[in-house]
């Protein structure tokens, strides 16, 4: 408001001096510049109100989120999504709502779905016993559990033992009976893949009480911890990892497979630094890639709010995936092994770290783009690293 009054205040002197020489004409550019410098300043104003509301109410979507509240999340993130202002580009937050909202609407049209089929559709009868609790000694097809290793909203990851042989599994048992889909999907294509920088799967049961797919054990940690534990890594770790990750994609990619859900959480890195990619339930085939992901209703159902950090803007807005989703996301990860931070649109990772070289910027760069920008398959960008 200050600037308004300087710039009526302005305006009127300016008027009243060319009126006092005489020259009409001059008046009246003098009152045009005024008006102009106004509605910008306005505009201005008006711009920055708006990004500030569409920010508060982001932040009660995220608040909602944490506490399972879907549906007034979804409210706050579709409040927030009519508050970003009008521009070409959108900014990350508009970003973030946008996926809030494409997330939670599938989440809630899954759990619609779910209490109308409760009642009228009876379970198979291979569903209606009720499974044993999990512990450690229960034995579950070959498979003995040892101690509960990881858990997420898909379900529960323990260590086993095979029951003759002795050696480790990780098995993946979901929490919910409408989780055996993703499941028979993991384990469908990931049985595919062979190559030792993707995690082997082992073993599967699908239509008993307790359904699992044991997968190959891994000791170490993900990627995601030891982001948290050391913040970043040094550049020649960093590209270590991340080489191996692109050659498990390399062969994914040979295979016709697209991830669709790469992230720091699905990459394992063993004590001696091998790294593997696991948990392609989300994986699409080539000939099913070419449908729509989000439209088919198998993303929206599937992620969480974490994944929309590392999804390309085709795969967030619903339209055909291939390969190059892929490689947006491994550019958002190799960003956050060198920097330790996501990025944001206009960031080069030599800019927040000093031993980064600039020869990455344009690595990154051909992978945080618009599709037809990207790399066109892995193989170029390990050629790419290859020069750094």
């Amino acid at each position: 408001m200050w600037g308004l009054g300087v710039s009526v205040s302005a305006a009127a002197n300016g008027l009243m001096l060319a009126r006092l020489q005489g020259g009409e004409a001059l008046a009246m550019l003098v009152c045009l510049f005024v008006f102009v410098t106004v509605a910008i300043i306005f505009g201005h104003n008006h711009q920055q109100k708006r990004m500030a509301e569409a920010q508060q109410h982001l932040k009660q979507a995220r608040a909602e989120a944490s506490l399972g509240n879907s549906r007034e999340a979804l409210e706050a993130a579709r409040r927030a999504v009519a508050a970003f202002p009008n521009s070409k580009k959108s900014s990350p937050q508009e970003v973030e709502a946008r996926a809030y909202c494409v997330v939670l609407e599938g989440r809630l049209a899954d759990e619609s779905r779910a209490t109308k089929s409760a009642v009228p559709t009876p379970e198979p009868a291979s569903q209606q016993s009720k499974p044993a609790p999990l512990t450690p000694g229960l034995r579950l097809g070959e498979y003995v559990l040892e101690e509960p290793i990881g858990e997420g909203g898909f379900g529960q990851v323990w260590k086993a033992h095979h029951a003759a042989f002795g050696t480790a599994a990780a098995v993946k048992i979901p929490n919910q009976p409408r989780h055996r889909d993703s499941l028979r999907r993991l384990g469908k294509i990931q049985f595919q893949l062979d190559n030792p920088h993707i995690v082997k799967v082992l073993g599967a049961e699908l239509d008993g009480d307790t359904p699992y797919v044991a997968l190959e054990y891994v000791a170490g940690q993900d990627l995601r911890r030891l982001l948290e534990t050391e913040t970043r890594l040094p550049c020649g770790r960093a590209l270590g990892l991340f080489q191996q990750v692109l050659l498990g994609m390399q062969a994914a990619h040979q295979a016709g497979i697209v991830h669709c859900d790469l992230k720091p959480e699905n990459i394992l890195v063993s004590p001696d630094d091998q790294v593997k990619v696991t948990d392609f339930e989300l994986g699409r085939a080539r000939l099913e890639a070419e449908r729509p992901l989000l439209l088919s209703g198998g993303l929206a159902s599937q992620v969480g709010f974490g994944t929309a950090a590392y999804m390309a803007p085709e795969q967030l807005g619903g339209e055909p995936v291939d390969h190059r989703t892929d490689i947006y996301a491994l550019g958002v990860i190799l960003f956050e092994m060198l920097t330790g931070e996501r990025p944001h649109p206009g960031d080069k990772p030599s800019e927040l770290q000093p031993d980064v070289p600039a020869e990455l910027d344009e690595v990154f760069a051909r992978c945080f783009a618009r599709v037809e920008k990207r790399f066109n398959s892995v193989e170029e960008m390990l050629a790419s690293l290859s020069e750094v």
